[in-house]
Order: C-alpha cells, then sequence, then structure tokens
C-alpha cells in the first residue's frame, strides 16, 4: 500500500514563482507573524554571506506565547488561530511556509520545541531546544546582493504599532505620528461556521499617514504595507483587509470606499494637481463621499466660479463662459460623480448648479416667459428711447419698439424689432446719466451695440457676435460723425 501524499510540493518551483513578489515581502511576512502573536520587540538582521547568491536571516521576537503550534510552521493551511480575529493579519497559515520555499535551510525555536529544514529537504523536530520567551527563525536565504539591498530599501515602509519596537541590523524602524485617525466602517473577514473566513463589515480604526521623499502610497493591514497605490497618502487600516490570495491586492469596492474615506478627512490637504489624480477622481465618485469634499475636488479641478452645461439654456453657458466661469460638460464628471450631484442636488447642496441658474437667460419674449411689469417712465428714459429708436434703425434697419420694465437678471434684452430696458437692473441714475455725461453716453451706446448684434446673432461667444458688435460700433461711429452733436439722447420735457 503507497504513503504518497495526495500533494507533494516543489520547493524550487513554488520558489521561482515568489520571485515575481520581489524580496521585501520575506521580511514583512516575517514580521507580520511576529506581531500577530503580540511580540512587543522584533529584531531582524539580514547580511550577505560569503556564498554567492546567499544572505542570512534572522528574526527574535519576544512574543509571550511564540507559536501556538509548531506544527503550522511546516503544514500548509492548518486551520489558523489568527483568521477568526479581524485585528490580526494571519488568515491562511501560509506565510511561513513561501518563507521556507526561498530558504536553503531554516531553523524554528520557539517555546514549544525546535523545527529544523535541512539542506537536503528533511526537517527533524526537537522539543529539546527551546526558546524561554517568544521565537528565534533563522534561515539561509537564496537571496542576492541586489535582493539584500531591496528588502532592507522597503523595511523603512514598515509602520509599527504603539508599544511595538522594530530593529533591522540594529537599527530601530522609525515610528511615524498619523497626519489623521478616524474610525471607519469597512469590509473585512471573519470566521464563521466550519471555520469558513466569510465576509462582514466592521468598524476599525484608520491612520492617514505621511509618506516619505520618494515613497509612494501604500495601503496597510496593521502597519504591514500589502499594496502599492501609489495614493497621495499611506493607509493603515488597523484590522484584517480582504486580500486576495497573493496578499497583493483588494477588491476595487474596498479600495473605493477607503479612498472615500480618506477623501472626506484630507480634502482641506489636497494641492490642486492631488484633485486630478485618479485615487482622488474615484473617491469623489464614491457614494460614501461627502459634500464638502466633493465640493473641494470641484473647487481645485474647475475653478470656484463654475456651473454645469445647461442643454436647456445655451445662451446662459456662453453667458457664464465670457463672465470668466468654468463651463463644466457632463462628460467631464464620472458616472458615479453625476450621481453624486444628484444626491447633493436633492439635499439642498447644489455644488455644481446648471448654468440656466446661475444666469439665466431673458426670455421677455418666449411663449414660456413670465410677463414683465412696466416701470413709470421719466423724461430722461423718453430721451434714451428716442436715440435708442434711431440707433437702433441705424444698425439694424428696423426701427424697434422700446419698454422699460421691472427685471431683477437683465440690464437690456433684445428681441425681433424690441427692446426693453431693465430700470430694476440698471437704475434710473443709468437713464440721467447717459443724457448728461458722455461717461454715460458710452455706457448707453456699449449696452445699445451690444443688444442690437442679437438682431442677427443669438450666440455671445461666437465669432459672429464679436464681429457683429464691431460692425454695430463702426456703425454708431459713422453715423455721429454724419449727424454731429445732435445725435444724442436728450431729456424729453419735464420729468413725469
Amino acid at each position: 500500500m503507497g504513503t504518497d501524499n495526495w500533494l507533494t510540493v516543489d520547493r524550487a518551483g513554488l520558489g521561482k514563482l515568489l520571485e515575481r513578489k520581489g524580496s521585501a515581502w520575506v521580511l514583512f511576512e516575517l514580521i507580520q507573524n511576529a506581531l500577530d502573536e503580540d511580540a512587543k520587540k522584533v529584531s531582524v538582521h539580514l547580511v550577505s554571506t560569503v556564498r554567492r547568491g546567499r544572505a542570512l536571516l534572522q528574526v527574535t521576537d519576544d512574543s509571550p506565547n511564540g507559536w501556538v503550534d509548531l506544527r503550522h510552521a511546516y503544514t500548509m493551511f492548518a486551520p489558523s488561530w489568527k483568521k477568526g480575529d479581524p485585528e490580526k493579519r494571519g488568515r491562511f497559515n501560509l506565510g511561513e511556509k513561501l518563507v521556507l520555499a526561498v530558504c536553503e535551510s531554516a531553523t524554528v525555536k520557539t517555546m514549544d520545541g525546535s523545527v529544523y529544514f535541512k539542506e537536503d529537504g528533511t526537517r527533524t523536530r526537537s522539543g529539546r531546544h527551546k526558546e524561554d520567551r517568544g521565537t528565534f527563525f533563522e534561515a539561509v536565504l537564496k537571496f542576492t546582493n541586489a535582493q539584500v539591498n531591496e528588502a532592507l530599501a522597503a523595511i523603512p515602509l514598515l509602520l509599527p504599532p504603539d508599544g511595538v519596537t522594530v530593529t533591522v541590523n540594529g537599527v530601530e524602524v522609525e515610528r511615524r505620528k498619523p497626519l489623521a485617525s478616524l474610525w471607519v466602517t469597512l469590509p473585512t473577514e471573519a470566521e464563521g461556521e466550519g471555520g469558513v473566513l466569510r465576509k462582514t463589515s466592521r468598524r476599525c480604526l484608520v491612520e492617514i499617514v505621511e509618506p516619505l521623499l520618494e515613497e509612494r502610497g501604500h495601503l496597510y493591514e496593521g502597519g504591514v504595507p500589502v499594496v502599492e497605490t501609489g495614493d497621495r497618502w499611506h493607509v493603515n487600516v488597523h484590522q484584517k483587509v480582504p486580500l486576495n490570495f497573493d496578499r497583493d491586492n483588494v477588491p476595487p469596492a474596498f479600495l473605493r470606499k477607503v479612498r472615500a474615506a480618506v477623501l472626506n478627512e484630507m480634502a482641506g490637504k489636497l494641492e490642486d494637481e492631488d484633485a486630478a489624480e485618479p485615487w482622488v477622481q474615484e473617491a469623489a465618485s464614491s457614494p460614501e463621499v461627502e459634500p464638502d469634499a466633493f465640493a473641494t475636488v470641484l473647487d481645485k479641478v474647475h475653478g470656484v466660479n463654475r456651473v454645469m452645461r445647461d442643454p436647456s439654456d445655451r445662451e446662459a453657458n456662453s453667458t457664464a463662459f465670457s463672465h470668466g466661469w468654468t463651463v463644466v460638460s457632463g462628460n467631464q464628471l464620472s458616472p458615479g460623480m453625476r450621481e453624486n450631484l444628484k444626491r447633493f442636488r436633492a439635499d439642498g447642496r447644489d455644488t455644481l448648479p446648471p448654468a440656466g441658474q446661475r444666469f439665466p437667460t431673458p426670455k421677455p419674449y418666449s411663449e414660456d416667459g413670465e410677463p414683465v411689469k412696466h416701470a413709470v417712465v421719466d423724461g430722461f428714459m423718453r430721451g434714451v428711447e428716442k436715440y435708442a429708436k434711431a440707433v437702433g434703425k441705424a444698425l439694424t434697419g428696423i426701427t424697434p419698439e422700446v419698454s422699460f420694465v421691472l427685471a431683477p437678471n437683465f440690464g437690456a434684452a433684445y428681441g425681433p424689432g424690441s427692446l426693453d430696458f431693465s430700470v430694476q437692473r440698471l437704475g434710473r441714475a443709468f437713464f440721467r446719466r447717459a443724457c448728461e455725461t458722455m461717461a454715460g453716453l458710452e455706457d448707453l451706446d456699449d449696452l445699445l451695440c451690444h443688444e442690437f448684434a442679437h438682431h442677427r446673432v443669438v450666440d455671445h461667444l461666437s465669432h459672429e457676435f464679436h464681429a457683429a458688435v464691431s460692425r454695430n460700433a463702426a456703425k454708431l461711429a459713422a453715423v455721429c460723425r454724419t449727424e454731429g452733436g445732435s445725435f444724442r439722447p436728450y431729456p424729453d420735457g419735464a420729468l413725469e
């Protein structure tokens, strides 16, 4: 009867597959194990040996209980006591076995005894050689000088928990003070019936940490970097992160929640160039983003003076642009950002109002426009009326009807053959100044050249409109030269 196990692991082949992970993961895996065993001191020693392509690694910790079960040093996928604790990092009882795959030989000594992994592929266990406290790991790694340097260069990324000292080659890893600490409900994993990991959500501490120079943003699981995000800040999640099997990535939905929480907390510290980064745009697209953070992103990307392009009021879009406002098109926002706009508007927080709301186009002549109220007319206004009719005839060939109305949202409005002055917006002093001063007359001429340009062109921003204004100014100058000083408004009789 055969005695072969169902499965056989080719250590050399597994080691080759692990090369794509780089070399730093070996140190982080062993340090993580020590942290999960409640160690307060972890010492790492890594140096190249005299043998080419080999390095000596030693990791010592002061865990109060050492390894709970020494068999876990060599039994893959044994039930892990840590997987049921959402505040512990381990889950598959796999990491240390992967470390062994890149070792030529190794020794594990703990309070339960020792295991020796020999170069010939065999192992022996001893109950006599024990540690008084914690665990001692020693191995000859199949690491080149370059791999050793790569692993040591990544060590500063580690964020040791409060009360824990980690030293590497005699140098203590710097503990960094978080820029912010917040409590966030995030997806995690917990042990369910039958020892199966199940998805759940739990409120946990999240720390936001400033990266050191040349560091790229990382997502952390309990102080250990697990995913390079490239975001503006490091994010340290103090609970089990839903990692993939290779422990190098998380579900997109999880990362989106984390990024939204970071944006809500740190939006005020974003630089203008940060706001256009993909992680910020993703966070602003999340249902978890808050109105103030969302508005800050829009401020930095589109400016404080911004409106949404309004398909129902095309003239308002042009008017907004002509006033120096940014007109944002819908395709400049992600679907998630557009959904958030609707959500905030429904709650009374319109962070990007339509152009027609901020710069409504006067519609006194449209069928659905509200009737305008007429103002009491005085002699200065009568003088301006006669002058405006004469200018309109000279510029358009048609003598317009001129009215004086009460409207708050425009100074003057021209429709086919009809010109309305808003006394409410311009003020009565405008008409007096036009009749009595050259400066007032210039303001009136400027307004008339603009309004009568709409006789042919509607769009303020079109080349044709500006050409029409220019032509009107030239025509008016020619009329003034012909008529002399008599071509100007005069008060009409006594004031009414």
